[in-house]
């Protein structure tokens, strides 16, 4: 744990269906330790921070330039409006969160202290998209 948190910043990860939001909902719920639980994925829809709906994929399209850090998109010459991860850096930087997410790689390193990657049978994994009616795939993907 980062030495000026008391609390740790975990990240939960996986592809979808695996359980991500529940086990960060249960985690939250059950810890010993105030933990406040956070959908990356509900904040890039409701401040759309995506590109669109893409139909045949039945999900948003993350814009990357909006959710990635200011600082590194100054180096990189990207506008300097403020992103999801600078409105998560002071949250990150106090601890008691469980970040919930598809992918962990956009997470500077230093927040996580613990990573947690959900895995899953891929038939319950199938029968659980069939339910939400992601699946099925593209015919390219089946």
């Amino acid at each position: 744990m980062a030495p000026s948190r008391s609390s740790p910043v975990i990240i939960i990860t996986g592809t979808p269906g695996t359980g991500k939001s529940t086990h960060a909902q249960l985690l939250a719920d059950e810890s010993p330790i105030p933990l406040k639980h956070i959908n990356v994925g509900k904040m890039v829809k409701e401040q759309g921070l995506h590109e669109g709906y893409d139909d045949e994929w039945q999900s948003y399209t993350v814009d990357e330039d909006k959710v990635s850090i200011r600082n590194f998109c100054q180096r990189h010459f990207c506008d300097t409006t403020p992103k999801l991860l600078d409105e998560l850096e002071p949250l990150a930087s106090e601890g008691g969160i469980i970040l919930d997410w598809h992918t962990c790689e956009v997470f500077p390193e230093r927040w996580a202290d613990l990573v947690i990657v959900l895995r899953c049978n891929h038939t319950l994994l199938w029968e659980r998209l069939e339910e939400r009616h992601v699946l099925p795939l593209p015919r390219y993907m089946s």
